[in-house]
């Protein structure tokens, strides 16, 4: 997408061995969008409002997310290898807690304000540098590591990390 805005109610997109990019700010997405593409090709997304994901089976490039709230409806899958996945939410939640959810590269979670985080990986997850505003966050996986430093709010509400019979190692 080069110019213009995408206004649609729910929202398939086949990319095959393509890059996907709907990166126009004033994108504005109300039902839920299956984004599907394979190879080392990247996706990136932008809603004005929140946004929320049925099923998507990506590649193994870069997902990059951005939106006022992130939520989802079906799982999120990246091929094995694959990139960073990066979550900006703005003032909003980032609701991400399918159970097979799986998240190959590093996971960055972004947003502001007094609104949650909760993500769930299938396998371990690896986060790479994050800042969280100071809702809660909940880590939901078989193993839990980090690339990059997690940075909470002041005042932040209560985190909790299920590793289920995965390592905890965030140093």
């Amino acid at each position: 997408q080069t110019t213009g805005t995408i206004l649609a109610a729910g929202l398939t997109v086949n990319a095959g061995a393509g890059s996907i990019a709907l990166t126009q700010a004033n994108n504005n997405f109300t039902g839920s969008v299956s984004l599907n593409n394979s190879g080392a090709n990247n996706v990136a997304i932008n809603d004005a409002n929140a946004l929320d994901f049925g099923s998507s089976t990506l590649g193994s490039g870069s997902l990059t997310v951005t939106a006022v709230g992130i939520t989802q409806s079906g799982a999120i899958t990246q091929a094995s290898g694959a990139g960073s996945a990066t979550f900006n939410a703005g003032a909003g939640v980032i609701t991400l807690a399918n159970a097979s959810n799986d998240f190959t590269g590093s996971v960055a979670l972004n947003n502001s304000g007094a609104n949650n985080v909760a993500i769930t990986d299938t396998n371990a997850i690896d986060f790479g540098a994050s800042t969280l505003g100071s809702g809660t966050f909940t880590v939901t996986a078989v193993g839990i590591t980090q690339s990059g430093a997690i940075t909470q709010a002041s005042s932040a509400g209560t985190v909790t990390f299920n590793s289920g019979a995965g390592v905890i190692t965030l140093a």
